[in-house]
């Protein structure tokens, strides 16, 4: 109990060290050194963060180039079928 009542006290102390416009300060301060730009996010990124971006882009890559294929095929399937059908029908009648 006694310290449970000691964290409180010190949470208090710490939450109400700082004015708001001291959090505000150190929050531009902190967004002002870092680049928060696309790239800057990925040059400051560790080693791991990296390969992992650049896998995704490379699994990116690869299912949009399986759905155009896929999309071509399909449409390409899709007009040898109604050739074939029209076909049909003019030899059945």
């Amino acid at each position: 109990m006694k310290s449970f009542i000691i964290l409180i006290y010190f949470l208090c102390i710490v939450a109400f060290s700082y004015s708001p416009l001291t959090l505000a300060s150190g929050i531009a301060d902190s967004a002002a050194t870092h680049d928060l730009s696309p790239l800057g996010m990925y040059l400051a990124a560790d080693i791991i963060v990296k390969c992992v971006m650049i896998l995704l882009v490379v699994a990116s890559i690869a299912t949009w180039g399986i759905f155009l294929f896929k999309s071509l095929q399909l449409h390409l399937n899709k007009k040898q079928a109604q050739k074939i059908l029209s076909n049909l029908v003019v030899k059945l009648v």
